[in-house]
């Protein structure tokens, strides 16, 4: 499992691959009265109030418009909810229908799919969950299955590259050696270039920043729909462990991993989101790692796409909407 994992606790937070731009607002304002679609789920909010659920793809009526957050209707067969929702969560109509067209937005994948054939080998060492997990994909991807102990090597070397303009500041946490970062099972630096070295036909392999989870949940979608597993870190006090994800079911909000069973989509969100941080030598390279943003939420993913540029989807400036006022009456 990984218990030592140092792996894990550089659970990258990452930018967002061009599909996901779908998560963005268009540029224009919205008008009162305007039909709009929202992009992906979301909730209506009054205040810190959640008035309603908003699944992908729904329709919604503008009320009015405050900053970045907009007043709209729900209808529904008990009545009218209304609330706010921020503007970056709604598009038009026929621009959703676009995104749907180019696979942007979950309303264009299967509710559930499981990747055909999978095969996970038995991982061969405590330590080593980023290399079983590498060697998983690339079986799977490739047909080659390379050895978990060469692959594991391969990894450490590439994080002791890729990590090591971190020496000194690694040296006054009481961290020695660059090395140590990935020496208990490896980070996202060294798998991704181990992976993307084997790979072949026009893929790569990539990890990238994602916050939101519908974003995550957008990738892993995508990727198990094209044949592809997604690695990803899951993260406690007492364990770091990287993952395989085989398979998703939407409607019982569940993904089907190699190692773990099957995980509901609420538990991969807490796990893989760093609720808690571990003391000691972990805690301090948890805060290091943070502050190079490679210590929250990542998926390590094959794809055919050109890298996008650092800075996607981020949260909104409030966790809350706007006061029940400004266009809103209540109800």
């Amino acid at each position: 499992m990984g218990t030592r994992s140092l792996s894990c606790w550089l659970v990258v937070v990452m930018s967002i691959c061009p599909g996901l731009q779908a998560a963005q607002s268009v540029g224009r304002e919205f008008q009162s009265g305007e039909r709009v679609v929202a992009a992906r789920a979301a909730v209506l909010k009054v205040g810190q109030e959640v008035r309603g659920d908003v699944p992908a793809g729904t329709e919604l009526q503008v009320r009015s418009v405050k900053g970045e957050w907009v007043a709209v209707a729900l209808l529904r067969e008990t009545g009218e909810v209304r609330g706010w929702i921020h503007r970056r969560d709604l598009a038009e109509p026929a621009e959703y229908a676009r995104r749907v067209a180019a696979g942007e937005t979950l309303d264009a994948y299967p509710r559930s799919m499981q990747l055909a054939n999978f095969k996970a080998h038995p991982q061969q060492s405590a330590n080593t969950c980023s290399a079983a997990a590498a060697r998983d994909l690339l079986h799977h991807v490739t047909g080659n299955a390379p050895w978990e102990m060469l692959l594991f090597m391969e990894i450490v070397g590439e994080d002791h590259k890729g990590l090591s303009h971190l020496e000194d500041r690694l040296r006054q946490l009481g961290i020695d050696n660059p090395m140590a970062l990935s020496s208990f099972g490896g980070t996202p630096v060294g798998l991704k270039a181990v992976i993307g070295k084997r790979l072949r036909n026009g893929l790569r392999c990539d990890f990238k920043e994602i916050s939101e989870f519908e974003d995550r949940l957008l990738v892993i979608v995508r990727s198990i729909n094209n044949g592809w597993p997604v690695i990803a870190p899951v993260v406690s006090s007492s364990l770091q462990h990287w993952i395989t994800i085989t398979g998703y079911d939407r409607d019982s909000r569940q993904f089907s991993t190699s190692s773990f069973g099957t995980l509901s989509f609420d538990d991969f969100n807490t796990l893989n989101s760093w609720t808690t941080t571990p003391g000691g030598l972990l805690g301090r390279a948890f805060q290091l790692a943070n502050e190079e943003h490679m210590g929250r939420r990542v998926l390590v993913y094959v794809t055919k796409e050109e890298p996008a540029a650092k800075g996607g989807a981020g949260g909104p400036e409030s966790a809350q909407g706007p006061a029940d006022s400004a266009g809103l009456p209540r109800r």
